[in-house]
Parts: C-alpha cells; structure tokens; sequence
C-alpha cells in the first residue's frame, strides 16, 4: 500500500483469494475480507489520489 499501486494491491487480492481456494471455510472467510480491504483500499487510491497527496498522508 505504501507504493500507492492501486493494480498490484487488486492483484495481491485475486492471489490471496486463488491460494485459499482448497482451505477450510474460516480461512476462505478471512481470506475475502483482507482481499475486500486490499480492493477497497486500491479503489481509494485511485479515486482519491490527488486529495491523499494534497493532505500530505500519501507517500506515494
């Protein structure tokens, strides 16, 4: 996240959720939310790129 890579953290997900896919339910679960959250955080950065800039909370 601290590249600000919007399309490696939505390819980290479709890889977290691809490798989970012979495990047991728990880890399937938690497996989509930290892949929800890898998602929800590159459509952050691609959205608000510029404003995460302008308040000086972006390294990237």
């Amino acid at each position: 996240m601290a590249s600000g890579d919007d399309r490696g953290l939505e390819t980290a997900a479709r890889d977290l959720i691809r490798a989970a896919a012979g495990q047991g339910r728990a880890v399937r679960l938690t497996t989509a939310r930290a892949a929800s959250d890898l998602v929800t955080a590159s459509r952050t950065i691609t959205r608000h790129r510029r404003f995460l800039h302008r308040l000086d909370i972006a390294l990237f």
